[in-house]
């Protein structure tokens, strides 16, 4: 049976899981498996029920989907990417330089690529992008303290663009701000 570890007192060296059937089994370190990893809360479990209690078991690798996979791998290229597009119209709250600008080159990167198959779908491409570009764009000026009205430059032709470039270069501002906390971690 599978479950997930809801207890673990490391003194008694007693636990609880929740099986996938519903119920909870009381476990005894002694019937723990996996030598290299310890027993932590919300871990998946593969184990053996014997009325109400858990034998034989062993750590169970967590089922993730491609996304987890994806924003979890050393892939930053794509791990910005899609956390960017996951947070498709969330203009709240505050990003970094690096999630700007790896979303914005990989964004370019994959529109010269469809207009070298076919122009029309680089602009599809660019439709369908729009609001997660503004969006970044606005977290990463309240990043730098700054209201995403001053989007309002990307109507300005040439100069609009250079001076919001200018704002996406620079540094986070430390510590909290109006929009939030400070990506970086750091206060």
């Amino acid at each position: 049976m599978k479950g997930k570890i809801l207890d673990f007192n490391a003194q008694s060296r007693e636990g609880v899981i929740s099986g996938d059937d519903g119920q909870r089994y009381t476990f005894l370190m002694q019937e723990w498996q996996s030598a290299q990893i310890r027993p932590t809360i919300g871990q998946y479990v593969d184990f053996v029920a014997q009325n109400n209690i858990a034998t034989s078991i062993y750590v169970e690798p967590k089922a993730t989907n491609g996304i987890e996979n994806v924003l979890t791998s050393e892939n930053i290229f794509m791990r910005y990417y899609v956390g960017v597009l996951k947070n498709y119209v969330t203009f709240s709250g505050r990003a970094r330089r690096e999630e700007f600008w790896y979303f914005t080159l990989f964004s370019f990167l994959i529109s010269l690529l469809l207009s070298a198959i076919n122009p029309a779908l680089s602009g599809l491409y660019s439709l369908a992008v729009l609001l997660p570009t503004l969006a970044v764009s606005a977290r990463r000026l309240h990043d730098t303290d700054r209201s995403a009205w001053w989007l309002l430059l990307y109507l300005i032709p040439i100069i609009g663009l250079l001076v919001l470039i200018l704002f996406f270069i620079f540094d986070s501002k430390p510590g909290a701000n109006r929009f939030g906390a400070n990506p970086k971690g750091i206060d």
